[in-house]
């Protein structure tokens, strides 16, 4: 039998692989998660930086797409006692410890989040490692952003949002809270759109919330046939897309020029009326935007780049819940007025489906279907989802006397288990 070597030989063998670039590129790009990078990148400044370098990055996010922890559910539930019900949010986790033992910590952290029962709480919006609600207290409602991964950071009162008055001819049609999602992000927009009944022209509002800071960021009007009611922004980079005035347009409110303008739906493609989400939004992290169309079997998934839409996938919902046994839901060929989409990942790699009692989720890329969530008796019903995903990118620690240190903005420990 061969002879253990030495420790000075081993030490050698060691350096001879971990000192090869090439090498120790190939073996921190099989580490699987970020929290595992980051670790990583602690055991010496060379691993510091090949971790943290920009087109290393992007390679890994390549082969490891964001996990998605899990989704916090808001709905309305009846309790046994007397008292009436109340939106109170659930976590229900998409990872088991067994699947993920080195994010166990994590996900008891997630559905552990300290939630005072006693009040109304509405999950806003989960962005990063933030978790957004509202909390209706004393006849009045507070904004707060919470951080369930890391609960040494506090939690973060935002102010209040401007109320839009009703006031010579103006009139409210729609406000939302949005953010571009960014780890360590402590501000957030909120979007007011008005319009003047008199002379029909809409005016979007955008104010930048802070700590305890709200500050006009920019403002901006246009003349629209009909109002925003319900145009389900989304904020991609400088750029807030949103529901068009008409059925076939998107409107575009381009923050660093503070004016609007119009994209063209792709031909065939409308909007839904009413509330029913049968087309949505979906980031692109290249800058575009995907549009994700639910109206039609199969339903069809759009990429804007470039000025021009490209047609990049297309899903059929028929094969894939003839699995389910779901005896209140039909998904024919003809029409999809059975489901509609309540939430989608970014790059349109998700979404999350309602059909019915169930809450389905839809992996695109790798066409798997699963049933996540069913109402129970108690469940009044389901009014919002939201998906919690891991943090991306990593945040790295600094380095002292090291001119890289703001490459990526704040850097923190991300000592997540």
């Amino acid at each position: 039998m061969d002879s253990l070597p030495s420790p000075a030989a081993a030490a050698a063998l060691m350096s001879k692989v971990l000192d090869d670039d090439n090498l120790l590129h190939e073996i921190l790009l099989r580490v699987g998660l970020p929290t595992t990078l980051v670790r990583a990148a602690l055991v010496c400044k060379r691993w510091f930086h090949k971790a943290a370098d920009r087109a290393f990055l992007r390679q890994f996010r390549q082969r490891h797409p964001p996990r998605l922890l899990g989704l916090y559910i808001n709905g309305m539930f009846f309790t046994d006692t007397p008292e009436p019900a109340k939106v109170l949010p659930r976590f229900v986790p998409m990872l088991t410890q067994t699947q993920e033992p080195e994010l166990a910590t994590v996900l008891r952290r997630m559905a552990t989040l300290s939630l005072d029962t006693i009040e109304t709480i509405m999950i806003e919006q989960c962005w990063n490692d933030s978790v957004f609600f509202s909390r209706f207290r004393n006849h009045k409602y507070t904004y707060e952003v919470h951080n369930p991964l890391f609960p040494d950071r506090g939690v973060v009162i935002l102010p209040a949002p401007t109320c839009a008055m009703i006031d010579d001819g103006h009139k409210p049609t729609f406000s939302r809270f949005l953010s571009t999602g960014g780890a360590g992000c402590l501000s957030y927009m909120w979007l007011a759109m008005e319009i003047n009944v008199i002379v029909g022209r809409s005016t979007g509002k955008v104010h930048m919330l802070g700590d305890g800071v709200r500050v006009l960021l920019t403002k901006a009007t246009t003349q629209l046939p009909h109002p925003l009611w319900w145009p389900k922004p989304v904020l991609i980079h400088d750029r807030i897309y949103m529901v068009g005035g008409t059925s076939n347009n998107i409107l575009v409110l381009d923050l660093a020029s503070s004016s609007f303008f119009t994209i063209q739906l792709p031909e065939g493609v409308e909007w839904s009326s009413g509330y029913k989400y049968g087309t949505v939004f979906s980031r692109a992290d290249d800058s575009g935007v995907y549009l994700i169309d639910l109206k039609e079997l199969p339903f069809r998934i759009w990429l804007h780049k470039d000025d021009n839409w490209l047609l990049v996938d297309t899903i059929c919902l028929r094969e894939m819940c003839a699995a389910f046994e779901m005896s209140d839901v039909m998904v024919e060929d003809e029409h999809t007025t059975a489901v509609s989409i309540t939430q989608v990942g970014d790059n349109a790699e998700f979404v999350f489906l309602q059909m019915g009692s169930y809450t389905l989720y839809l992996d695109i890329k790798r066409r798997v279907l699963r049933k996540v969530y069913e109402k129970t008796e108690k469940d009044r019903y389901v009014c919002h989802i939201h998906p919690c995903m891991m943090i991306w990118p990593p945040t790295f620690p600094a380095l002292k006397d090291d001119s890289t240190r703001f490459v990526f903005g704040l850097w923190v420990i991300n000592a997540l288990v």
